[in-house]
């Protein structure tokens, strides 16, 4: 039996800034800017969308399996902000927090599952 060899590379920089983005959640911030006149301002919501590389890293997801292994809440948190970044799992965490102990749990059991859904993708089996 042969032996596999790995050899590093800096894949895991690439696919956390890869181009290829799922959409995972948006905030709506109210803001306001000159209406069409330029006399007054106009109010609107500036949307900020927050997403994760697409296609995932199966090293990413070996680790978050690991993790969960003995811990799954600290690994489900260790995967969103890995999945989104810092600035998106403070944006998650403000948002939550403004909401009710059921529409932020509800909310964030959505976001947990899309996010495995993704990171997790690359371990399915390919189809026949």
């Amino acid at each position: 039996m042969n032996t596999i060899e790995l050899r590093h590379t800096e894949a895991a920089a690439q696919w956390a800034t890869s181009e290829e983005r799922a959409p995972i959640f948006a905030v709506l911030r109210p803001a306001q800017r000159p209406d069409d006149a330029g006399d007054d301002w106009a109010p609107y919501d500036e949307r900020h969308d927050y997403t994760m590389p697409a296609k995932p890293n199966v090293g990413m997801s070996l680790e978050y399996l690991r993790q969960a292994r003995q811990n799954a809440d600290l690994a489900m948190s260790w995967l969103i902000e890995t999945a989104i970044g810092s600035d998106g799992y403070s944006a998650l965490v403000d948002e939550l927090a403004g909401l009710t102990g059921d529409e932020a749990t509800t909310l964030l059991r959505s976001i947990s599952e899309r996010i495995q859904k993704v990171a997790l993708g690359g371990l399915e089996a390919p189809k026949a």
